[in-house]
């Protein structure tokens, strides 16, 4: 019995080095993952959506989103595209203090789509720099 699992550890010891040798001198480098775009494809496709964005007029409102809080609405050539109630990025359901901060992020989407960054993500960094606590 002993000596069966002794050989049983070395078939599969060989055959992981062999794997491993074999992954070692592939000729396939940087394998993309499946149902990820490439570089190239995010490329084509962050200029599809510049140039689509370049023909949209978009406008934004704000909105009451909760008590004395504010969210802000963006339409693209009339027909709502977002709907924001909270602060992106923050954790809870807390809406803008004032609307003052919640059109300073709506146009700060904005400038995101059209640079061609869909969705426009904001991180906690871009609200710092746009001083909204």
């Amino acid at each position: 019995m002993k000596h069966l699992i002794l050989v049983f550890s070395l078939c599969i010891s060989a055959a992981a080095a062999q794997a491993q040798d074999s992954l070692k001198h592939s000729s396939v480098k940087n394998i993309q993952p499946p149902g990820q775009p490439s570089k190239q494809e995010l490329a084509k496709m962050k200029a599809a959506n510049i140039k689509k964005a370049a023909k949209t007029q978009f406008q934004y409102f704000i909105i009451h989103a909760d008590s004395a809080r504010y969210g802000y609405s963006i339409y693209a050539d009339g027909n709502l595209y977002i709907q924001q109630t909270t602060i992106p990025s923050l954790q809870g359901n807390r809406g803008f203090a004032d609307t003052a901060s919640a059109g300073r992020t709506a146009r700060f989407a904005i400038r995101k789509i059209k640079a061609g960054e869909i969705p426009p993500t904001i991180s906690v960094a871009d609200l710092k720099k746009m001083n909204i606590k």
